[in-house]
């Protein structure tokens, strides 16, 4: 976790916290800061007379909590659990006696019911992983339900989920996690009187919630049904059933990515819907019913991961559970993006991929952009939209309000692990991209001439990405996929290029790519690349990044060189982690378990070691000389990379320096790779259609 959040911690009185979790609406005229609203430019539910006074009647008598006897920690949870079922129970009635209109009778409440309990097994589950038993859990209606439960977890905002928990026996503090870090409340004496007023308070605006949204769930989708736009004006929206979970990064701050494969309605005409009316939920009237789910997984993934267990897991699919608490709105997308010639999404049928994370401000536009420049072009995944998610106010959802004013950063920062106060926030916006097609890992490749061909287009396809202008920054496993390109013309390069132009005509590339480059979020324009701060962070995949990046301290130029070699490591890991072979060898475990630790030094060592009077499998036997002949041209680029551009850099480089050295190194290291594709294809094995010998 401290690896995660690392210095992104801030602590908030319990006023303010309440403000950050109350319903709230847009003031008229309101200004954004930074293209954001803060907190002053909206009306918050905790600031009206009739939560004042339901607040006065609430803390005149709360409810008490008796401590525990015995050291145990576990020896206050049933008295802790039966304090806050009391305390949001007082909460309830006390907002019915003071009801003036603005905050909405009980039963149209989100936690009308909301009970804890201590000990009862949840239904959720994470990668096959026994549910959890949480020592406390919150849930509607949790006490009264038989066998499992669905944890509804009781402080998520968009983007975050607050778990409640004990930091002393007698003492509780909030905490809201979201994805650009922690938001707590101040630690509250349980014992004393205002220690229970503070989480009176802050409960009392969790039972003030009325909508899904306030709860901080995404209303526009869920583990089985999405309503996507098909315009930018969100004017018509379809509705789609989750046929597979493709791939889920879990993980506390970061992207979040999610994966899905869904179906689209087979219902005609094709299904409309009026435009979003703050707050106001889609009737299942105005949907269309859910297509009919048919039988069988597709496999597929996408989107760059933090861990190994994550990339070998993405292809394998997620069972979808049901959540019979589902509450769809359509919504107005922001930044509404597709490339010229992009298929409009009630135009198409069968099933389409979702991508849906919460990139970092600074990376908001940077997938929409990469394919609205790049759509349709060779060895890249055909992309239908992407834009950013509204909420109830209509403006883009985020986690801006669970940090302070830039002014008051050192004011509330909370050194929970001992970091100084950040000089910048993490602040994320929540954002979807659709596209039609669903790919599969290189490890799923049937046969030597699969895997080569991938190989070859997902490269092509990074090109294609260099030559719209963009450095893309995260080849990995998860990220070049076994699919169809959309691109029906061949791959098409200037004529300056005729070193390229040459190779790809020997090897006879086809017209449509057999596998494609997907996943922008960490894509830039190199154009621009010299006007931001190029430096600040690490870009990619750690078990693809290049050594020279992975090694990095401090600032470090990602350059092309970079992603030529993260290409280098998706095909020796795709090789060694075949799935379709049917064979495993010990002698071959040690690179597998290099790869597995990262550790590429000793991966590449323990592969050039592999003798070839020894068991292999078949799929090491076809393309050992290749990955071997490879590897030197990897090794040489980076040798002249430093030779002729990092040796050389002035102190006040910029893009007249580093730009004629980018372009160079990016046709000079695409080059090396066909060159060696192209002497193994010929004389060697891996054009096979069949991994035995034929």
């Amino acid at each position: 976790m401290e690896d995660e959040i690392a210095d992104q911690t801030f602590r908030f009185n319990s006023s303010e916290l309440a403000q950050i979790l109350s319903p709230k609406q847009l003031k008229d005229g309101a200004v954004p800061s930074k293209g954001f609203y803060g907190i002053d430019q909206y009306h918050c539910t905790v600031d009206e007379e009739a939560f004042g006074n339901a607040f006065n009647e609430l803390v005149a008598k709360p409810p008490s909590f008796s401590s525990a006897t015995g050291a145990a920690e576990q020896a206050c949870y049933e008295s802790l659990a039966k304090f806050l079922t009391q305390t949001v129970e007082a909460c309830h009635e006390a907002l019915d006696k003071h009801n003036d209109n603005k905050i909405p009778k009980r039963s149209e409440r989100w936690y009308h019911d909301l009970e804890f309990v201590v000990g009862t097994q949840m239904a959720d589950g994470i990668e096959g992983a026994a549910a959890p038993k949480p020592d406390i859990a919150g849930g509607k209606g949790i006490s009264k339900s038989t066998g499992r439960h669905w944890w509804k977890p009781l402080a998520e905002q968009p983007g975050h989920a607050a778990r409640r928990g004990e930091e002393m026996l007698e003492e509780l503090r909030f905490l809201v996690f979201h994805r650009g870090g922690l938001a707590t409340s101040h630690p509250y004496d349980l014992t004393q009187e205002d220690g229970l007023k503070e989480v009176a308070r802050l409960l009392l605006t969790l039972a003030s919630w009325r909508t899904a949204a306030e709860a901080g769930f995404i209303t526009c989708g869920n583990d089985t049904t999405h309503l996507l736009p098909v315009d930018k004006e969100g004017e018509q929206h379809v509705r789609v059933t989750v046929k597979e979970i493709l791939f889920r990064s879990l993980c506390i701050r970061g992207r979040m990515t999610q994966v899905s494969l869904l179906l689209l309605p087979t219902d005609t005409p094709k299904p409309t819907t009026t435009p979003r009316e703050k707050g106001k939920s889609v009737s299942e009237e105005q949907l269309p019913g859910p297509a009919t789910v048919r039988s069988g997984p597709e496999t597929g993934n996408s989107e760059n991961v933090p861990s190994l267990s994550k990339v070998l897991e993405q292809t394998k699919g997620e069972q979808v559970q049901t959540d019979p608490d589902a509450h769809l709105e359509c919504f107005k997308p922001f930044n509404f993006q597709s490339s010229d010639g992009s298929p409009v999404l009630s135009d198409l049928t069968g099933t389409v991929v979702l991508k849906a994370s919460w990139p970092s401000i600074g990376r908001r536009k940077n997938e929409a952009d990469m394919f609205k420049d790049c759509g349709g072009q060779y060895g890249v995944m055909p992309h239908v939209s992407s834009y950013e998610v509204t909420g109830e106010d209509c403006e883009p959802i985020s986690n801006f309000l669970f940090f302070p004013k830039e002014d008051k950063i050192k004011d509330h920062h909370w050194p929970l692990f001992d970091y100084p106060p950040p000089k910048t926030l993490d602040v994320r916006t929540y954002q979807q991209s659709i596209f039609n097609s669903c790919g599969k890992s290189l490890t799923t490749a049937e046969n030597p001439r699969q895997l080569t061909c991938g190989s070859r287009d997902c490269i092509l396809g990074w090109l294609s990405v260099y030559l719209c202008g963009y450095l893309h920054r995260d080849p990995s496993l998860g990220n070049v996929l076994l699919a169809p390109g959309e691109n029906k013309e061949g791959f098409k390069i200037p004529d300056l290029l005729v070193e390229v132009q040459e190779l790809v005509v020997k090897l006879g590339v086809p017209t449509k790519a057999t596998a494609v480059i997907t996943d922008g979020d960490l894509s830039i324009p190199w154009k621009t690349y010299w006007d931001v701060d190029r430096r600040a962070a690490k870009s990619g995949t750690p078990e693809f990044m290049s050594r020279a990046l992975l090694r990095a301290r401090g600032e470090y130029l990602h350059s092309p060189v970079d992603d030529l070699e993260s290409f280098f490591w998706v095909a020796l890991w795709s090789v060694v982690f075949n799935e379709r072979s049917g064979e495993e060898f010990k002698v071959e475990e040690p690179v597998r378990q290099a790869l597995l630790r990262n550790d590429k030094d000793d991966a590449i060592h323990q592969f050039l070691h592999l003798e070839i009077n020894k068991l292999r499998t078949q799929v090491t036997q076809r393309f050992q000389a290749f990955i071997e002949d490879w590897w030197e041209k990897v090794e040489l680029l980076h040798k002249q990379w430093r030779k002729e551009v990092f040796v050389k850099t002035p102190s006040d480089a910029d893009a007249e320096y580093y730009l004629p050295h980018f372009h160079r190194f990016a046709l000079r290291g695409v080059v090396n790779v066909l060159e060696v594709l192209d002497r193994h294809w010929n004389d060697g094995e891996i054009g096979w259609e069949s991994w035995s010998r034929p």
